[in-house]
């Protein structure tokens, strides 16, 4: 049995370092550096894995934020426009009385006007 470097182990020939031969320690050397690399890649993909999961939520979450951004935006514009539209109905209102406040005193100037008329 041999340990590995990451604290695990292979049961496999023995090395040349115990009696076995050299082409057996390559063997086993090339062996455990694959086992390593493949230890070493499934870790690395599980992280890429992870990292793919947190920037495909960060993307939800960025999506999520600019629809309530568009959201608040569009509802902001709606009431401007309606505090707009309060503001020209109370507008035109005022108007509509000053001009009927006109014409009332206008009627009553030519009343007494025609009243000093017919009055001399």
């Amino acid at each position: 049995m041999v340990v590995t470097g990451d604290g695990g182990s292979w049961a496999g020939e023995t090395p040349a370092a115990e009696g076995g031969t050299q082409g057996q320690q390559r063997m086993d050397d090339a062996c455990l550096s694959s086992r390593w690399l493949a230890g070493w890649l499934a870790r690395r993909r599980g992280s890429q894995l992870r990292e793919s999961k947190q920037r495909t939520t960060t993307r939800e979450e960025t999506a999520e934020s600019q629809e309530s951004r568009v959201k608040r935006k569009k509802k902001k514009k709606r009431r401007e426009e309606e505090e707009e539209e309060e503001e020209d109905s109370k507008r035109e209102r005022e108007r509509a009385r000053e001009r009927e406040s006109d014409e009332s005193k206008e009627r009553e100037r030519k009343k007494r006007k025609s009243k000093e008329k017919a009055g001399c």
